[in-house]
């Protein structure tokens, strides 16, 4: 596979950690979209801008991963036979997705039930009820198994075409290229957008509509870190994004800040949540992805006895994450303190936790394992 490409492992590790505490922050916003734990929530301008936070987050992050992981696994995928592949990817996704599911899910849902004022009774246990094949109850283990599906689809693309994997020669994509991958993801944004907007007083459709959404921009970029792989991003003489990117996206980032909350005094609150803005968050994502790509390429390409140490704690704190985060926060609900720092010791306290956690038990498992 060639020499290790430093800065995208360093890139994913701090994803999986930005991901982890917006998670948090996600509790303590005015409209939560999914399991209502709402241990202090805002409700001024501060939770408007902690919900602007979160939703970028989401929209943003998770496709970036998707891309990082559709680079190394196509690359992973050209050199070895698929029984071998889908063994460990199952290892890998499916077990974390399998256990999590079973396991953790639920105890959520439960504390979520309590939060509402409910005792969890009911459909939150069964593994036969439709809610235990949705989002709504998987999150976050949802992504997991999203992730382990492409990567079915991968192999299945090499059963089909094995030529889908022969490499090109190193040359930097053209710029119709990235501007044809960023029209496609703005065509697939406006479009959920618009069925979300008519769908805003159902919430039964426009919450799929909104897992729909993600999972088609995830694919979008599953495939676009597949197209970098054939195309030889990142290796020796290959492409790397260059520091104008970084330029580029801070300015757009300013502008598409600054838009938001002008658009925010006159937007519809839809559902519990500010949908309109999710066509903002699809103008950042492919600049942000490019400028970040560059930053860790010129600062970040290099592996030290800590990055190793959070690359291996990073994948493993996800899967715990949320039932440490949930739990902590459920049990802090008492304290009289205000939002800010009730979401500071929360996380806090479930990094310390999961730090203890991953380093002792959960890394020594297949599952985890890191060379």
């Amino acid at each position: 596979m060639g020499k290790r490409i430093y800065y995208l492992d360093n890139l994913r590790t701090c994803l999986v950690f930005a991901g982890i505490c917006f998670a948090a922050l996600g509790n303590f916003r005015p409209f939560p979209l999914l399991h209502p734990y709402v241990p202090a929530p805002m409700h001024s301008i501060e939770g408007l801008a902690v919900d602007f936070l979160y939703n970028l987050a989401i929209v943003f992050i998770v496709p970036a991963i998707f891309f990082i992981s559709a680079y190394f696994g196509a690359s992973s995928l050209r050199i070895h036979m698929i029984r071998p592949y889908f063994k460990s990817k199952w290892t890998r996704l499916g077990l974390p997705w399998l256990a999590g599911t079973v396991l953790l899910a639920p105890e959520l849902l439960y504390i979520a039930g309590l939060s509402c004022g409910s005792h969890g009774d009911g459909p939150a246990f069964s593994l036969i009820h439709p809610p235990f094949w949705s989002a709504y109850f998987q999150s976050p283990f949802f992504f997991i198994g999203l992730l382990l599906l492409f990567h079915l689809a991968l192999m299945g693309a090499k059963k089909w075409r094995r030529s889908l994997f022969q490499r090109a020669a190193a040359a930097p994509p053209s710029a119709g290229i990235l501007a044809g991958f960023y029209a496609l993801q703005l065509v697939v944004a406006a479009a959920f957008f618009g069925l979300m907007l008519a769908a805003h007083r159902t919430p039964d459709l426009w919450f799929p509509l909104y897992v729909l959404y993600l999972a088609a921009t995830c694919g979008l970029y599953f495939c676009f870190g597949v197209y970098a792989f054939r195309h030889r991003w990142f290796t020796a003489g290959g492409y790397v994004p260059s520091s104008v990117h970084i330029v580029g996206a801070a300015l757009l980032l300013g502008v598409v800040v600054a838009s938001s909350y002008i658009t925010a005094g006159i937007s519809v609150f839809i559902s519990g949540t500010l949908f309109p803005l999710l066509l903002f968050f699809s103008i950042l994502q492919l600049p942000l992805l490019l400028a970040l790509l560059a930053a860790f390429a010129k600062w970040g390409d290099r592996e030290t006895d800590k990055t190793k140490l959070a690359a291996g704690l990073a994948y493993p704190l996800y899967v715990v994450s949320d039932t440490l985060i949930q739990n902590t926060a459920y049990f802090l609900q008492p304290l009289s303190l205000g939002a800010p720092l009730k979401c500071i010791l929360t996380l806090a306290l479930s990094f310390l936790y999961g730090y203890m956690l991953c380093k002792y038990a959960l890394r020594h498992l297949p599952c985890f394992k890191t060379r």
